[in-house]
């Protein structure tokens, strides 16, 4: 069996930790642009595109589909991972809403997804596409049929039709395929020795690209605001910020540990060789069970009614015991979870059976 790639893990753990720690300013109404201009700009430009980029960049790792009958076997498969939680999560916190109303609450999320857990489904539309797409023989028709069904996403938007949220398709769609990209075509290119992008993709010159993308990052989060859209040039901004946000974290990160691997090889072969492998590579095993239950825990101790800054010591402080409060109880629901197989088939779409 080959070994997990922990390096890669890390890369997910510290997304899944950005995740957490923007919805901790979110939630106790921290996010000022007067007040904050810079450090929830940074998060929010990085964190759910560097997960949908993390995402296409395995599904890329993937065998590629030689049918569509093969692709609708995974897709059947990526069905039960992603939408039950997706399902479940619905009806469940309606429920616990107090006013039990569950045709109204499906409806309402599936034309405004980020009012639920909008990553799931917008996932799974991604997987759909690009395993549809992976059937076709050539490059080119793989290509020329993402953009048919991006093009697809910007007219229904121009229509004003929100079923599924096509903005979100919109937004993320270009992480997904181009990190699906760079696993599937690139990275085997590479391995069969392409002299052309093994020049380009030596290690002086990623890093150099590295260096580039972090000066416009910069540049770009100074210059324009992260948070909200007024035209088609902020949004064009926000997205480019995003990208090359995102490529600092993948490679960066992903760099950092495979150093940190030669220096202490990690072997994850046994049980007891899991408690060896670093932290945030630990996290990353758990995003999807940490993405669907942490913000739930963030609101709890009613700091968002104080209305401090972020940049005062009060506001550091609330921002840090939310954030470890909400860890604790997202790692303890997990743990409790996984314990009843049908619990943690039905709120994180997995099945592990009794040993």
């Amino acid at each position: 069996m080959k070994a997990r790639d922990t390096s890669l893990d890390a890369v997910k753990g510290f997304a899944i930790v950005l995740v957490m720690l923007g919805h901790c300013i979110v939630k106790n109404n921290m996010v000022d642009a007067a007040g904050d201009p810079y450090v929830y700009d940074i998060i929010k430009a990085i964190e759910m595109p560097l997960f949908i980029m993390i995402s296409g960049y395995l599904a890329g790792l993937s065998s590629k589909m030689n049918s569509i009958k093969e692709a609708l076997t995974v897709i059947k498969k990526r069905a039960v991972s992603y939408l039950v939680p997706f399902f479940v999560w619905i009806f469940l916190s309606n429920l616990l809403s107090g006013v039990f109303t569950p045709i109204k609450a499906l409806k309402d999320v599936l034309f405004h997804l980020d009012w639920g857990l909008w990553f799931l489904m917008t996932l799974f539309i991604f997987t759909v596409l690009i395993l549809i797409a992976d059937c076709f023989p050539k490059f080119w028709q793989w290509a020329v049929f993402l953009i048919f069904a991006y093009g697809l996403f910007l007219l229904q938007s121009r229509s004003g039709n929100t079923f599924l949220s096509p903005h979100l398709s919109i937004r993320y769609m270009p992480y997904y395929t181009l990190g699906f990209l760079v696993s599937r075509y690139l990275l085997p290119l590479r391995e069969k020795e392409n002299k052309l992008l093994i020049k380009l993709t030596e290690k002086n010159v990623l890093w150099c690209l590295w260096g580039i993308s972090l000066v416009g990052f910069v540049y770009l989060i100074i210059g324009f605001d992260m948070v909200t859209v007024h035209s088609p040039l902020e949004l064009l901004a926000q997205m480019t910020a995003s990208l090359l946000g995102s490529f600092v974290c993948f490679f960066g990160i992903y760099q950092l540990y495979e150093y940190k691997k030669k220096k202490q090889p990690i072997d994850n072969t046994s049980k007891a060789e899991f408690h060896k492998t670093p932290f945030l590579s630990r996290v990353g095993l758990y995003t999807l069970e940490i993405y669907v239950l942490h913000f739930r825990f963030v609101k709890m101790l009613g700091f968002y009614k104080k209305g401090y800054s972020l940049y005062s010591l009060e506001g550091v402080c609330i921002v840090t015991v939310s954030f470890a409060v909400m860890s604790v109880l997202t790692w303890l629901i997990t743990f409790l979870v996984k314990k009843v197989p049908v619990l943690n088939f039905l709120l994180f779409g997995k099945y592990r059976p009794r040993r």
